[in-house]
């Protein structure tokens, strides 16, 4: 987690406060939906490209069936389908192709909101192929784009 952090010039810290939620239990919720995002890039061994953020969004939907979770993968997906601003061809078909049927491998073949459910901070120290292992976690498929 830290390499990945390093590796992309990441804190943890960076992330903007949860805003508009006036029940402080969703606010907490959110919240920690947006500090486990790197982990779960980690776990999935998803880079933090518009076309890995795709994928993860996918996952997340499934797992948590949040509403931003379902802007996030629909809307992004839409848009980077019709749009080569945003994927190119190559990276439309390994969306759809690759990424896309390994988010419902993945987000179905966890325990139910395994990925909100695991308190990830003290999991820092158990070895991520065990940890990928006990969550039922795939590693993403690596495909040159």
């Amino acid at each position: 987690y830290a390499t990945f952090l390093q590796t992309h010039n990441f804190h943890p810290n960076e992330r903007s406060k949860i805003r508009f939620l006036s029940n402080p239990n969703l606010s907490y919720v959110m919240t920690r939906y947006r500090q486990n995002h790197d982990y779960w890039h980690v776990l999935t061994g998803l880079p933090p490209t518009v076309l890995g953020e795709l994928a993860l969004k996918w996952v997340e939907l499934i797992q948590t069936g949040l509403p931003l979770a379902a802007l996030s993968a629909t809307g992004g997906t839409a848009v980077g389908v019709t749009s080569n601003m945003m994927l190119s061809r190559r990276e439309r078909e390994v969306l759809w192709e690759v990424y896309f049927p390994w988010a419902m491998r993945v987000g179905n073949g966890m325990g139910e909101n395994a990925l909100m459910c695991t308190y990830y901070e003290e999991e820092l120290e158990t070895d991520l192929g065990v940890l990928r292992e006990r969550m039922g976690i795939e590693v993403a498929p690596c495909v040159d784009v």
